[in-house]
């Protein structure tokens, strides 16, 4: 029973504030170096010295995306004029990366998949970025309601495009992890990409749907299914939160049992994974495997634990 217009507009004005507020934060930077490189010029070198310092840093920019954040709640009128001309631009991009996205699943279908594993770069991590700003831009499109839908006839015909396109993103995205995984096992950025995919799946499900059913008005099916979508995926967030689930365990566990049957060879074995990515239980499993008979493996695991 919530009302999709005032969410949507929300998440927007959301997404908008916090994207000027980032902004901010990068000219307060500029600002401050410019400020420190003055004064440098007359050999006082504080505020270099304070720039090179991770705390002062970190509150800085904190301090400036916390003001740009309240200044720009307290303006109501100036963000919402903001969120149109950020929707109005991006809807505007939103045939660009139709076509783009078009013309790459067709050239798929005569290359294969094999040049995307050899590309050297991210796959499943590509695909989902482009998957992100076909929904993104297919919001920009439809607007917060009927009313609001863009009325051009290109913008029109790209966001089902870009609706229909983010299922075989997502397809290729979730394959291409599962490859990972079969190949190397789970760590815990593997399974934020797993969870990541499913959810790009979930989307392009609903995109797909909404297309099938309501055609050219297909976002007036897809706005109930993307609210329903975005109550889940809070409510994914917060169980992800609880403390109950330990991605560093779950790959620790993985590891060194692929370490212990001989799928992974001790020579290809990510010590320093284990020292530094997995969290207490990485480390806990390091120190059983230093006390271990295998003086190969002990010795990789004091090596690894000693580690800075």
């Amino acid at each position: 029973t919530m009302p999709y217009e005032r969410l949507h507009s929300h998440a927007w004005t959301d997404a908008v504030i916090g994207a000027a507020s980032l902004a901010f934060v990068g000219i307060t930077f500029l600002l401050t170096v410019l400020i420190g490189q003055m004064f440098k010029l007359i050999g006082i070198n504080l505020i270099f010295d304070l720039l090179n310092d991770e705390w002062f840093g970190w509150m800085l920019a904190g301090a400036a995306f916390g003001g740009a954040v309240g200044l720009l709640r307290e303006r109501d009128r100036l963000v919402s004029t903001l969120q149109r001309l950020v929707m109005i631009v991006l809807a505007v991009l939103a045939p660009v990366l139709a076509v783009a996205l078009v013309l790459f699943l067709l050239s798929l279908a005569g290359t294969g998949l094999t040049p995307l594993w050899d590309s050297g770069f991210s796959t499943a991590a590509v695909m989902m970025g482009a998957a992100a700003f076909a929904v993104l831009l297919a919001n920009a499109v439809i607007g917060n309601g009927a009313e609001d839908r863009a009325t051009n006839p290109l913008l029109r015909w790209a966001a089902p495009a870009l609706a229909i396109a983010v299922l075989p993103l997502a397809i290729i995205a979730f394959y291409s992890m599962h490859l990972r995984v079969i190949q190397y096992g789970w760590t815990p950025e593997r399974i934020w990409g797993v969870i990541a995919a499913m959810i790009a799946l979930a989307y392009g499900l609903a995109g797909l749907w909404a297309v099938v059913k309501g055609r050219r008005d297909f976002d007036d099916w897809l706005r109930p299914l993307q609210q329903k979508l975005a109550i889940g995926l809070a409510l994914l967030a917060l169980f992800l939160a609880l403390p109950i689930l330990d991605f560093g365990a779950i790959s620790t566990r993985d590891q060194v049992a692929r370490l212990t049957s001989g799928a992974t060879k001790v020579e290809k074995f990510d010590w320093a994974a284990l020292a530094f990515d997995f969290g207490p239980s990485g480390r806990a499993a390091l120190r059983d495997m230093a006390k271990s008979a295998d003086k190969t493996k002990a010795g990789l695991a004091s090596w690894a634990l000693k580690a800075k």
